[in-house]
């Protein structure tokens, strides 16, 4: 069995037979989901070995954090499935740095609103290949996230300032 820990900085998830926990810090969390019994953590991390939650901020954007999923079994059956979906749930609040939810032992754990996010992409970026990196990379786990996401892609120099500048944040 798995036991897991939810704060508004870190998921752990601990093993009973082992003494090495996985440690996700929740800022490098995009959102959770849950098919049949299998939660799965969308995660963004850097690679290498564990640094705790405080890595070089350089290295954030330099691009080298890499997609890590985290998936846990739950046991078959509705009250592993509830289980899963009330994790998912309460996972994608604290990453939506929402306010604290009901106890998971308590009421279901309602989903959180998606998330909008308006991602500009520059053709002529990373070689040329960003759309590449769009499409095979950046879309599936914004979707696995349950991200909803309005891509733009920019014609002329200067056109990300624009559309930043007229972007609705809330």
């Amino acid at each position: 069995p798995v036991r897991l820990a939810l704060t508004s900085s870190t998921l752990r998830a601990s093993f009973v037979d082992d003494v090495e926990a996985e440690v996700v810090c929740m800022d490098d969390v995009l959102g959770a989901s849950c098919e049949e019994g299998l939660l799965t953590v969308h995660a963004f991390v850097m690679p290498g070995p564990a640094l705790g939650c405080m890595v070089n901020q350089s290295e954030y954007r330099a691009g080298k954090r890499k997609p890590s999923p985290l998936a846990l079994s739950f046991p078959p059956g509705s009250e592993g499935s509830d289980r899963c979906r009330a994790w998912a749930n309460a996972i994608a609040h604290v990453a939506q740095h929402l306010p604290p939810t009901p106890s998971l032992n308590a009421t279901p754990c309602p989903p959180p609103p998606p998330r909008r996010w308006l991602v500009i992409v520059n053709p002529r970026s990373g070689s040329g290949s960003s759309l590449t990196v769009l499409r095979t990379k950046l879309t599936p786990l914004l979707t696995a996230a349950a991200v909803d996401a309005q891509v733009v892609v920019t014609t002329h120099a200067g056109h990300a300032s624009e559309l930043a500048a007229a972007a609705e944040l809330g």
